[in-house]
């Protein structure tokens, strides 16, 4: 199986935060960070240090996509965000950003969503995968 995980951010979240979400979120699926292929999020934020440097960490390709890549998996999502709304005009980043990166990887196969997204105080983090 193929899994991706999907983040969204507050701007300048930490390489820390963003890490203890991932392996939270990897605990909780009982998953290890090598299971992963790719970190997605929406383009804006691949520029944003924790990111980029969770994503050197583990030697993961980070995947940006924009608000219409996004918006195109509004129906394989769990909940739609208020932030993401809010701040970003997409339903979700990290639900939406884990399943487009999985299925570009997966060259159109059908990605579903582990589960619900999991969040903390400056994230949300979700993961997708090749479920058959």
């Amino acid at each position: 199986m193929i899994l991706v995980l999907g983040m969204g951010c507050r701007r300048d979240a930490t390489f820390e935060v963003l890490q203890s979400l991932a392996l939270n979120t990897f605990a909780y699926y009982n998953l290890a960070p090598e299971r992963v292929a790719a970190l997605a999020t929406m383009r804006e934020k691949c520029q944003e240090p924790g990111l980029t440097q969770l994503a050197r960490h583990y030697h993961w390709p980070l995947l940006g996509f924009n608000r219409e890549q996004l918006d195109a998996q509004r129906a394989g999502i769990t909940q739609s965000s208020t932030a993401a709304e809010r701040y970003m005009q997409v339903a979700s980043v990290a639900e939406a950003a884990a399943l487009a990166g999985c299925q570009q990887l997966i060259n159109g196969t059908v990605a579903r969503l582990l589960g619900a997204r999991h969040q903390n105080h400056q994230a949300t983090a979700a993961l997708a995968g090749n479920i058959t």
